[in-house]
């Protein structure tokens, strides 16, 4: 069965030949670029590319992206297989020179290499001053934080931010040793950008939780010359969903890298699940598949295996759907 929006494209492609036979050599080469036009249109793997390039050529907020999903079944698969390739981890690499110098009130700070659509900013506070949980001393130490920029081009205005995005986010930030990269120091979190939450990263709120002093960097190798290198890779999940207690939005997933992930950041860790809220061995932990900060135990996924109800998303809103219970994939 065909798809009606799609069908316009197919007629075209049939129609070449007999149009090459009216036209001139001009026309002939008219036509032939559209049957090539409507082959695209009709192929998923070429669709889905097109789509991956308007979404890096509008840096991730290309509204018409999740659009183009209602016009027929070949672009609605071409919009998912563009996801799941945007969804892949990607890479941005700061090298900041003079980091000692830069001022006090943080430094928003372009990647020197990127990969993937979307933009980052590093922002880089090489003296944050927080108070000691324990001592309650003041101590300085660097602030590392992904950002998201404020809004693309004012030229652009057809490409600005919808007012309502969200992105939820994993992410594995590293700050580099000069000359031996099993001294990297790792932080990992997950998190949900939003236009009120647009920036997350370390310390939080405890220096003890920082990657450390500038001048400690400095002498234990990872600053050298005044010159830091950080990097940051980032997986993106478009949308504002969340998964709670109350409501699981997303699939869980045992197997996706999370553990070891958080180990090589934390070293051996324990969790708490979410819906029982006991503290329990990674060995035991599933985790969302779509990047929210929501862990659940076994035993709670074996509770709640058989409560299933799924509403299926829209073009509009594809992340849109109910669910009891826990799903695994």
């Amino acid at each position: 069965m065909k798809d009606e929006a799609c069908g316009w494209a197919g007629e075209e492609a049939l129609m070449a030949p007999q149009r090459l036979s009216r036209r001139s050599a001009r026309g002939a080469s008219v036509c032939a670029s559209e049957g090539a036009a409507a082959a695209v249109l009709l192929s998923v793997d070429l669709m889905s590319e097109v789509l991956a390039r308007y979404a890096s050529l509008t840096r991730g907020w290309g509204v018409e992206f999740h659009l183009a999903a209602t016009v027929c079944s070949v672009w609605r698969s071409a919009v998912a297989l563009a996801e799941q390739h945007m969804s892949e981890w990607m890479s941005h690499e700061w090298v900041v020179p003079r980091i000692s110098k830069l001022p006090d009130d943080g430094a928003h700070l372009l990647p020197l290499s990127s990969t993937g659509p979307y933009d980052w900013e590093l922002v880089v506070y090489p003296r944050l001053s927080l108070a000691d949980r324990e001592s309650g001393e003041p101590r300085a130490v660097i602030g590392l934080y992904l950002h998201i920029p404020t809004c693309l081009s004012e030229s652009e205005p057809s490409d600005q931010p919808p007012r309502a995005w969200a992105r939820r986010a994993v992410v594995e930030l590293t700050v580099h040793h000069a000359t031996s990269p099993h001294l990297d120091r790792r932080k990992f979190f997950r998190h949900l950008f939003t236009p009120e939450a647009r920036d997350r990263g370390y310390p939080a709120d405890d220096p003890a939780g920082s990657f450390g002093a500038v001048e400690e960097l400095t002498t234990a190798g990872f600053i050298i010359g005044d010159v830091a290198r950080f990097s940051a890779r980032v997986r993106v999940y478009p949308g504002r969903h969340v998964c709670s207690a109350e409501r699981i939005s997303h699939p869980l997933l045992r197997e996706d890298g999370l553990r070891p992930l958080i180990a090589r950041a934390y070293g051996d860790f324990s969790f708490i699940c979410d819906l029982c809220t006991r503290t329990l061995p990674s060995s035991r932990l599933h985790s969302c598949s779509r990047g929210c900060n929501f862990d659940v135990c076994d035993d709670c996924v074996a509770a709640s295996a058989d409560e299933l109800s799924t509403e299926e998303g829209t073009a509009q809103d594809p992340e849109r759907r109910c669910l009891r219970g826990v799903r695994l994939i």
